[in-house]
């Protein structure tokens, strides 16, 4: 019994030991300066599922008034989200996990009369679909902000996105 204890007490000590290291590695790898500048496609407006992240091109007219300037102050205020570039040619924020700290980038950009938000991981192969839930609940807050600012007497079809566009943050 006594063994058992100590082998459960050393086990327990390396995956504590482990955690720690992987939580370090996350936090001090050095963020990838191509990435933190990048305007990935696809170009085409809707939302795009990609390998370890999501793209949503939006066409400006379709954004509430002063919706570029909205959506970067939902993105400010998310949890564990810092801008770390803000130049003419778009907004960089690193969103990191809750346990370990692992980064997601965020590349927020206007190009030909669109939006682009592109949220990709930093490490690894697969975010399990964060990076796409993040980018459909700032849309998704962007949309009802505008509609609360803009009160109930206003038509919805002024702050409603394309119906491509809606089926994700429906």
């Amino acid at each position: 019994m006594n063994n058992f204890f100590w082998g459960l007490i050393g086990l327990l000590a390396m995956i504590a030991i482990l955690a720690s290291a992987l939580a370090i590695y996350a936090r001090s790898k050095p963020l990838p300066t191509v990435q933190l500048r990048a305007q990935p496609g696809p170009e085409a407006r809707g939302f795009h599922h990609m390998k370890g992240g999501a793209k949503c091109v939006l066409p400006l007219g379709q954004l509430p008034e002063d919706g570029h300037e909205m959506l970067l102050q939902i993105i400010r205020r998310t949890e564990r989200t810092k801008e770390v570039f803000d130049t003419p040619q778009g907004h960089s924020f690193v969103t990191r996990s809750k346990l370990f700290g692992f980064p997601d980038i965020t590349r927020i950009w206007i190009a030909d009369g669109h939006l682009h938000i592109y949220s990709s991981l930093v490490i690894g192969r697969s975010d399990l679909g964060v990076n796409a839930r993040r980018l459909e609940g700032w849309i998704t807050q962007l949309f009802q902000q505008s509609r609360s600012e803009i009160g109930a007497e206003a038509s919805p079809a002024c702050v409603t996105p394309d119906r491509d566009i809606q089926t994700h943050v429906a």
